[in-house]
């Protein structure tokens, strides 16, 4: 069984550039309608974006502008920008850490621990405020009358 070789994928930039030419644009009109930099725009076209947490929406932004279909483009676009950093933990970076052990071991167990006491703290926190709310409106639901609004007797009753 053979394999065939992958098909090269085209570089985004200069399918931009083209499309641009064809449509007789400047990058100056191009960055008006598109509210983007000409610096950003001529970016995108040398395949060399300025913020790769931002290039793939501007290069579909600018794709969708240009008539171009940003699904037949999608081996061309940059790539989907990553939510963390690589090789990292998800709650912090441990590298600081490194030089104590003993600190990071007594920190990390301490952390460990936190978590499912701060749930249980939450959860009694919840039962402690509903518990009292209960209380004070069974307290208030035995009063019968309050006492400085109602009296017994009138002004003209009153006793000499």
């Amino acid at each position: 069984m053979m394999f065939h070789a992958s098909k090269k994928i085209t570089p985004l930039g200069p399918v931009l550039r083209l499309a641009r030419g064809e449509r007789a644009l400047s990058l100056a009109d191009a960055s008006g309608v598109l509210r983007l930099s000409v610096e950003k725009l001529e970016a995108l076209e040398n395949d060399t974006p300025l913020d790769p947490s931002l290039a793939r929406l501007q290069a579909i932004n600018y794709a969708r502008f240009l008539g171009l279909d940003p699904t037949a483009l999608r081996e061309s676009l940059p790539p989907f920008p990553s939510l963390a950093p690589r090789n990292s933990q998800y709650v912090s970076n441990h590298s600081r850490w490194e030089g104590l052990p003993a600190i990071h071991s007594f920190l990390h167990s301490l952390w460990e621990a936190l978590a499912p006491m701060g749930k249980i703290a939450i959860y009694l926190l919840l039962a402690a405020t509903l518990l009292g709310a209960w209380g004070m409106i069974r307290q208030v639901s035995r009063i019968r009358s309050v006492p400085w609004v109602t009296t017994s007797y009138t002004l003209h009753d009153r006793p000499n």
